[in-house]
């Protein structure tokens, strides 16, 4: 009996190192002829070369492979396609959010160049005895200098709420500095602010200055506010608005369609076309409505705008929009930079005018080629007047 189980573990260790050798093989055959190796034995050519060759050390490894992502980006050769690295990518979701946790403070750059903190009225900043124009020394461990980019502070001041930052700062006419330990607080980025046009109070304007995940219930606080001053007839603001979440952007028209309403077609080279409707009538699908637009209003902006045109719903005035028609996803990478890449289309199927390059064509083109405020506004009162 013995016997038998002996060359039972003969065999068994045979098969293990059987499959071993087999499991070995096939790792290297992937290093070596996968999606690494091959791909980039070029690149590892070049490298090794520097590496033995090259007079000046070799750059660090997070360089090297961040310009490896550029390349790649670059010869993508989409103009939406981008590589951003953390500090930025943060500081992007901070404003696509709309929201953030920091100390309450401005950065200001003076005659010098040198960094100085202007905390806000009732913020943290100021609550932990931040002196108002005082020279930022550091950050938790980032030393700050004249050289440090501002978005890199601006990210180390900026955190999640209810976490600790550590400042040193040096007091205007002091030689002593001052540490504070402050507490992170929520602060928002407004993307919404709003006036009555003085020759005309029934017109409220409301400005949208981006299009972030808060902005479809900051411009309902406005009309609120506008209707509270007697306002009838509301002016969406878009002008040099570059878009942001197209999905907020839909929110927003949604509150000034009718139910039914088509707002847009979504084109992926994978799958079918995905249309976006309004299923219920929008809490504001009655009200007047006009929309200001110029060269520079873009992307989800454009959605807006040339959606609520396409359903009859506004009328645009101003100069026709940029044409961006393209969808970017963004991608987390594992140290906190991102790939923003081009995945999608979008078209307007009540607006076919629409177009990449094309734009909004408004109903009242203004003929100037940077027409002002007044501008706009002269011609919104007339469109007002003769609606009456």
């Amino acid at each position: 009996m013995k016997k038998h189980i002996d060359i039972w573990l003969v065999v068994a260790a045979l098969l293990f190192t059987i499959l071993v050798t087999l499991v070995a093989f096939l790792v290297g055959y992937v290093a070596n002829n996968g999606y690494t190796q091959v791909k980039f034995k070029i690149f590892d050519q070049a490298y090794t070369i520097f590496e033995q060759n090259g007079l000046k050390p070799m750059p660090a490894a997070q360089l090297t492979e961040y310009e490896m992502i550029r390349g790649l980006v670059k010869s993508y050769d989409d103009p939406y396609t981008v590589f951003v690295e953390p500090p930025q990518h943060e500081l992007q979701s901070n404003q696509l959010d709309g929201k953030f946790g920091g100390i309450g403070a401005a950065l200001q750059r003076d005659t010098q160049g040198t960094l100085r903190v202007y905390p806000y009225p009732n913020s943290p900043a100021e609550e932990a005895g931040v002196p108002a124009g005082c020279i930022l020394l550091s950050v938790d461990a980032l030393a700050v200098s004249k050289d440090t980019a501002d978005d890199i502070v601006i990210s180390a001041l900026r955190g999640k709420v209810g976490s600790q930052v550590a400042i040193s700062v040096m007091p205007q006419g002091e030689a002593v500095p001052m540490s504070f330990n402050i507490e992170r607080r929520e602060f928002g980025i407004p993307s919404v602010s709003w006036q009555i046009i003085p020759e005309q109070p029934a017109l409220g304007v409301i400005k949208i200055t981006g299009i972030a995940e808060t902005t479809p219930d900051e411009i309902e606080a406005a009309i609120q506010e506008v209707k509270a001053q007697g306002v009838t007839t509301v002016i969406l603001d878009l002008r040099d608005n570059g878009g942001g979440l197209v999905e907020a952007g839909v929110e927003v028209v949604k509150m000034f369609a009718k139910s039914g309403s088509t707002i847009i077609a979504q084109h992926y080279p994978d799958r079918a076309d995905q249309v976006l409707r309004t299923l219920t009538g929008g809490r504001y699908a009655d009200l007047p409505l006009m929309i200001l637009v110029n060269q520079n209003t873009a992307s989800s902006a454009e959605i807006i705008a040339g959606a609520l045109q396409g359903l009859g719903r506004a009328k645009v005035i101003g100069k026709q929009t940029f044409g961006k028609d393209t969808i970017q996803l963004v991608f987390d990478l594992t140290d906190g930079s991102s790939i923003h890449i081009t995945a999608a289309r979008w078209s307007l199927p009540t607006n076919p005018t629409f177009a990449a390059k094309i734009g909004v064509v408004p109903d009242f083109p203004l003929p100037h080629d940077a027409p002002v405020d007044s501008d706009y506004y002269r011609v919104a009162i007339e469109v007002y007047s003769n609606n009456q």
